[in-house]
């Protein structure tokens, strides 16, 4: 399985083919070469080519930057592209395979070192400008802009579905669903003021990899985007 795919890469066969954990929208191999080199061959359907086309961007430009850990750049093909299709439906991207392990939510020793990386992650992901991003790849709507997100749906109307099954009486969920209203209503005015720059905005314990205390490598770009600085250190 691969075999072929594999040798539009210029790397070595025999392979050792072993799947692993994918993210949010991809598939993921291990794949271990004749020259004991090792890369993570993933596999994305083909409706997000253009997500991807802007996350290898980003990647190229991220490995440029001074960071203290790895990031999954895509290797060239014998052709210099950076995705193959695959099938009828799928694009297949070829990435070293990063160190380290990643870590568990309860392993809070752990939480300083990876706001260090966070910080270090913040800092370069700052020195890329967002206007750079040539105009013919896709930039993912901002988080803020929940209807571009959900398009159709009414967010007030998805959290009163969501928080129905909890244990709260009518009085608390007015409470709950008023305190969004109301951070809904102010989001505009903080795009306006607050600073904005490239963000990861999926920074967690899935999405990085540790060796020690310390950020070997960072993960799955699939949702980054110019977008309000502090996003970053709220989502994770």
């Amino acid at each position: 399985m691969f075999e072929d795919l594999l040798t539009r890469w210029p790397i070595e066969g025999p392979f050792q083919i072993e799947q692993t954990l994918g993210g949010t929208n991809s598939r993921v191999w291990r794949v271990a070469t004749a020259t004991d080199d090792v890369y993570a061959l993933r596999l994305l359907d083909m409706s997000h080519l253009a997500k991807w086309q802007t996350e290898a961007w980003l990647l190229k430009q991220l490995a440029n930057c001074q960071i203290a850990f790895g990031v999954p750049v895509p290797m060239p093909t014998r052709d210099n592209a950076v995705h193959v299709a695959y099938g009828e439906h799928d694009v297949a991207v070829l990435m070293p395979w990063l160190p380290g392990t990643a870590p568990a939510r309860e392993q809070l020793d752990l939480v300083a070192g990876a706001g260090r990386g966070l910080a270090n992650l913040t800092t370069a992901l700052a020195a890329i400008p967002t206007q750079t991003l040539p105009p013919e790849l896709l930039i993912a709507p901002r988080f803020g802009a929940l209807h571009d997100w959900i398009q159709q749906a009414d967010p007030l109307e998805m959290l009163a579905e969501a928080i129905g099954p909890l244990a709260l009486d009518h009085a608390e969920r007015d409470v709950v669903i008023r305190m969004v209203e109301h951070v809904l209503g102010n989001i505009p005015a903080h795009y306006q003021h607050l600073p904005l720059q490239w963000q990861h905005r999926d920074y967690d314990p899935t999405n990085i990899l540790m060796q020690g205390d310390r950020v070997s490598a960072v993960l799955d770009f699939e949702f980054a985007a110019p977008d309000v600085r502090a996003l970053d250190l709220a989502v994770a």
